[in-house]
C-alpha cells in the first residue's frame, strides 16, 4: 500500500513538472490573502464564517426525523474530538 502512494506522488510531481516546463502555469494556484480579505471571510463578508455560526438555526420542516439524529451523531463526533 506504501509502494502504491509513493507511486502516486512521483506521477504527481512529474505532472507538476511538466506543467511547469511547458509554461501551462501563469500563475500560482495559490496566493496570500491581503488582511481585507481575511477579516470579510471570517467576520464581515455575507457569507461569513462568524455569520454562519450566530445565525440562529433554521426552522426543521415537519416529519424530517433523519435530521436530528445526523445533528446528534455530529454533535458526538465532535465532542470527541
Amino acid at each position: 500500500m506504501s509502494d502504491n502512494r509513493l507511486q502516486n506522488v512521483v506521477i504527481t510531481l512529474d505532472k507538476v513538472k511538466l506543467c511547469m516546463e511547458q509554461g501551462q502555469c501563469r500563475e500560482p494556484p495559490l496566493r496570500l490573502l491581503a488582511d481585507a480579505e481575511v477579516a470579510e471571510h471570517l467576520w464581515t463578508g455575507a457569507r461569513a464564517r462568524a455569520r454562519r455560526r450566530t445565525r440562529p438555526p433554521r426552522p426543521r420542516p415537519a416529519g424530517d426525523s433523519a435530521r436530528p439524529a445526523h445533528a446528534l451523531r455530529c454533535l458526538a463526533a465532535w465532542q470527541a474530538v
